[in-house]
């Protein structure tokens, strides 16, 4: 709070005070502080996302959308930012408009073995089998050591077996 009092408009100053808060498990002030980093950087997009995975996390998934939507008007390049929309879209069975933000993810940032992965996941919930195997196998490619889409693609091919 003492850096606060002196720079009282320095974004980074919010936006490690919420995580701070978030340390401490104060989900709400984490959610106000990072708010008045992005007032006063709105291309703050490490604040940005913090504030989507918190509210995904929390189940808010309509306010992560409403609030991604104004996020990505401040920040229309951020890979980052498509991906935890795309990640919420998933969860509320919004295929298409998921698809789309992961592909722009992937677009911006083409060397993520975890937004594939994921995306594999996306085409899993789906029923897309092939796309699913396709991403898991690329998320792979980038990186061998990616656990999760290993496990996931094993599961899967065994399912079809």
């Amino acid at each position: 709070m003492t850096a606060i009092s002196f720079r009282n408009k320095y974004p980074d100053c919010y936006y490690n005070l919420g995580n701070l808060y978030l340390d401490a498990k104060r989900n709400e002030d984490a959610l106000t502080a990072w708010e008045k980093a992005v007032l006063f950087r709105s291309t703050h997009t490490a604040a940005w996302s913090n504030m989507l995975v918190l509210l995904d996390s929390l189940g808010r998934y309509k306010e992560v959308l409403e609030l991604g939507r104004i996020a990505l008007m401040h920040n229309p390049t951020s890979a980052a930012l498509h991906f935890s929309i795309a990640n919420t879209l998933g969860k509320v069975q919004q295929f298409e408009k998921a698809e789309k933000h992961f592909l722009e993810a992937i677009n911006l940032n083409p060397h993520s073995a975890l937004y594939y992965s994921n995306l594999g996941v996306l085409y899993h919930r789906w029923r897309r089998p092939q796309r699913a195997i396709e991403m898991y196998r690329k998320s792979l490619q980038i990186d061998p050591r990616m656990t999760t889409a290993e496990n996931n693609l094993r599961r899967l091919i065994n399912a079809q077996l």
